[in-house]
């Protein structure tokens, strides 16, 4: 391939590729200069490659004779080596001082090509690194592509079959109310508590395929948050008052304890309801037959910040209380303390058995979580001991200005 050295051509012999020019440079000028006389190396093209001696002053004093010897390494001829001395010099001691020189040339040129191949290898030990890493990060990039195209697919599909269901379930529940208001003539008593169950199981699918539907919003980035100045007392008031019949026919009891300092935040009525319903229902679902579900809401202090609620004898009107914190407690058989980083996550159930007693898509606290955020507020759970748990919501009070409309972006993965 043009432009690409291959590995073997890092040890061609040659005098340039295997000698250290200031190492022989510095060796042959302080044998010139020891045994006066002068030593040259010249390539095999006849170009001098090092002169050294008195052939190379200012004013040299030639030589009357040369004596040579080709330097081969590794069977290739890559110079010659020549001594050049004055008529007091015998042959027999300049063949010495010439066969000196070649072994020390050798043990330089040996060097050489020991660091010259060290280094080859280096630079394609690296060059393999890069190569391999380069196909690396291309696997990489490609199976995010794909990844991002069926997390695309996913959201449409979950878009799609949501609504599409939807319209068809809403028909469904519309005719059997209907036909418990007798609109189609009186039931009978059996035929009244199918018609109930077929609600039921109704309104259990419709709340799947609503939160698909806000899975889909969220994950697409199309869900939008309308907020404003909003009083928090009335809407906890709702949500419970929406449950207590059902509570009662469990035999159980809801309690709201809301402190009467607790007024305004600033965020979405529809939104947050849709987060304490949600929160609300799974406590009575959890918790047993004649067990008590409390929802407390508290003023704060820097809540958000890891700061601690403090109760209403402690109020005072020096404090700069920034929010307010909602505890929806049951008195369930609780979270494993292993799970509580990932019940937020979207379609994860602690229980993920077939046979589990509850059910569900495991959607409800992944849009909790993120419909919480979104109103700049966090939303954690807590043990509850000796048994239960407990849900904490926290929102920051109404400031006197704020943005009135936010669209959420991003995915619903933490």
């Amino acid at each position: 391939m043009t432009g690409v050295r291959s590995f073997d051509d890092a040890f061609l012999p040659s005098l340039r590729t295997l000698g250290d020019d200031d190492a022989l440079r510095e060796f042959l000028q302080s044998t010139a200069d020891l045994h006066r006389l002068t030593v040259a190396i010249d390539e095999p093209d006849g170009k001098s490659f090092v002169l050294a001696g008195e052939a190379s002053t200012p004013n040299p004093m030639a030589p009357t004779s040369w004596v040579g010897d080709p330097i081969v390494y590794d069977g290739v001829n890559i110079g010659l080596l020549r001594v050049g001395h004055g008529p007091d010099r015998s042959e027999a001691e300049v063949e010495r001082i010439l066969a000196h020189v070649r072994l020390v040339l050798d043990l330089l040129l040996h060097h050489g090509h020991r660091s010259a191949v060290a280094a080859a290898l280096q630079e394609a030990t690296m060059r393999e690194h890069v190569r391999q890493v380069t196909i690396q990060n291309e696997e990489l990039r490609a199976a995010y592509e794909h990844v991002r195209q069926l997390d695309r697919l996913k959201i449409d599909f979950l878009g799609t079959v949501s609504h599409e269901l939807r319209t068809p379930l809403t028909s469904i529940l519309g005719y059997g109310e209907m036909l418990v208001q007798g609109v189609a003539g009186e039931l009978q008593t059996e035929q009244r508590e199918f018609v109930q169950t077929i609600r039921e199981k109704g309104e259990h699918l419709l709340q799947l395929i609503n939160g698909m539907l806000d899975t889909a919003k969220l994950e697409s980035g199309t869900l939008e948050v309308h907020r404003a100045q909003l009083l928090l007392p009335p809407l906890l008031e709702s949500v419970a008052a929406t449950f207590v019949p059902h509570a009662r026919r469990r035999t159980q009891r809801l309690e709201l304890d809301v402190g009467t300092d607790v007024l305004e935040v600033f965020g979405d009525g529809v939104r947050l309801r849709q987060v304490f319903m949600n929160l609300v229902d799974n406590a009575l679902k959890f918790s047993p037959k004649g067990e008590t579900v409390r929802l407390e809401a508290r003023l704060v202090v820097s809540a958000l910040y890891d700061g601690q609620p403090i109760g209403d004898d402690e109020l005072s009107p020096t404090v700069a209380y920034d929010a307010v914190e909602v505890r929806v407690r049951d008195r369930g058989p609780g979270i494993p303390l292993d799970e509580h980083g990932r019940i937020f996550d979207p379609f994860y159930q602690v229980d993920s058995s077939q046979t589990r007693k509850h059910q569900g898509a495991g959607l409800g606290l992944a849009i909790c979580k993120r419909l919480v955020e979104a109103h700049d507020g966090r939303i954690v759970v807590e043990a509850n001991d000796p048994q239960g748990t407990c849900f904490v919501v926290t929102l920051p009070i109404a400031p006197p200005d704020r943005e009135r409309r936010t669209r959420l972006r991003g995915s619903l993965r933490p």
